[in-house]
């Protein structure tokens, strides 16, 4: 694989989320759906150029990491984003889909955030200090894209649609309280997202994820709010301290 090929991901997903918070704001009436799957889809490729960069710097077991971040992110939005289409005039189905496809914590797309998050420190501790210096820029852009699509998606609950009606109608609420019960499940049990993401990635990279200790932070408590929101918010603090800390001495040890 060509060095360039990584970059050229990255800066797509960072272009790609960049691009959909510009559109947003120059839309007069943006599309609330396009923001979501746009800055998902950007988060992806982030996420898939850092594997690749991992990759390419003989860390496969990593690489893989962030290739099961990519995925896992993409299947819980798509269930929420899914759950979401099917619930018009239904405030509370559309509610939970919508936070499910946000990844609010500790639904749908979070676990890919999260993990996606752990590959983000990894590179930061592990590759070279300009290559995780652009990793860590591209993350921050399709932060900004996510954050985006958190403001716009509040039009779709606001919006007055009411309910589908004919045959296909009577399918409807099966379908909904399939993914209803997939969403509350994998809150409890975030692996149901993440282990056939790490199946796909293993048959990628020809190692398995790492991801013992992330794992095990989230299933050890029973309660999903202990599972996800406290390490997450307190790791989120730690790293981000941390990650310009490692990066200043990274740098100046060069300079020297």
């Amino acid at each position: 694989m060509p060095a360039v090929v990584p970059t050229l991901v990255l800066a797509a997903g960072a272009g790609l989320a960049l691009w959909s918070g510009w559109r947003s704001r120059k839309t007069p009436l943006p599309s609330g759906l396009s923001a979501l799957w746009t800055s998902a889809l950007a988060f992806a490729l982030v996420f898939a150029g850092l594997g690749m960069d991992f990759r390419l710097h003989g860390m496969s077991d990593h690489a893989a990491t962030a290739f099961a971040a990519a995925l896992s992110l993409l299947a819980g939005h798509a269930a929420g984003l899914l759950l979401l289409r099917l619930s018009p005039g239904r405030p509370a189905a559309s509610s939970f889909g919508l936070a499910m496809t946000l990844g609010l914590p500790p639904l749908g797309a979070f676990p890919g955030l999260w993990l996606g998050l752990q590959a983000t420190q990894s590179s930061l501790l592990l590759l070279p200090a300009w290559t995780s210096l652009l990793h860590v820029a591209a993350a921050l852009a399709a932060l900004a894209g996510w954050v985006r699509a958190w403001q716009e998606s509040g039009s779709l609950l606001e919006a007055d649609s009411p309910p589908r009606t004919g045959a296909g109608a009577r399918s409807l609420p099966i379908a909904r309280g399939m993914l209803i019960a997939l969403g509350v499940l994998a809150a409890f049990l975030p692996w149901i997202w993440v282990l056939p993401a790490q199946v796909l990635a293993a048959s990628l990279t020809g190692e398995l994820p790492v991801l013992l200790v992330a794992l095990g932070m989230m299933l050890t408590p029973l309660i999903p709010g202990q599972a996800s929101v406290i390490p997450f918010g307190i790791l989120a603090i730690a790293m981000a301290v941390t990650s310009v800390l490692l990066l200043v001495l990274r740098l100046t040890r060069r300079q020297r």
